[in-house]
């Protein structure tokens, strides 16, 4: 840290946030997690009693989007659009006419 402080230092950087850039360019040596990016045996324990709330929380609300997707499926597969007025089929004259518009 004061071979970081003092480079700081020789670059003109002011004494006071000399400290703060220090700790921020060491911050690497704070940090709760060993080489492979794995956290301390101290903080896994501590973490262990919201895991069965987590993963329940999870399944949960995985339970809850796919029921109401498959819901939405089965309501939607039902439905026979009876109720929607459909326009009469066009006579022969009709599609002449649009066949010759076509073309």
């Amino acid at each position: 840290m004061e071979r970081a402080a003092s480079i700081l230092m020789r670059q003109g950087v002011r004494a006071s946030s000399v400290g703060m850039a220090a700790r921020r360019a060491m911050s690497t040596q704070k940090v709760n997690v060993y080489g492979e990016y794995q956290f301390k045996k101290s903080i896994q324990r501590g973490r262990q009693q919201y895991m069965i709330k987590n993963v329940l929380t999870a399944f949960g609300l995985g339970g809850l989007c796919a029921g109401i997707y498959f819901y939405s499926l089965n309501v939607v597969r039902q439905e026979d659009f009876s109720d929607v007025p459909m326009p009469p089929e066009p006579t022969a004259d009709e599609k002449t006419k649009f066949d010759q518009a076509k073309n």
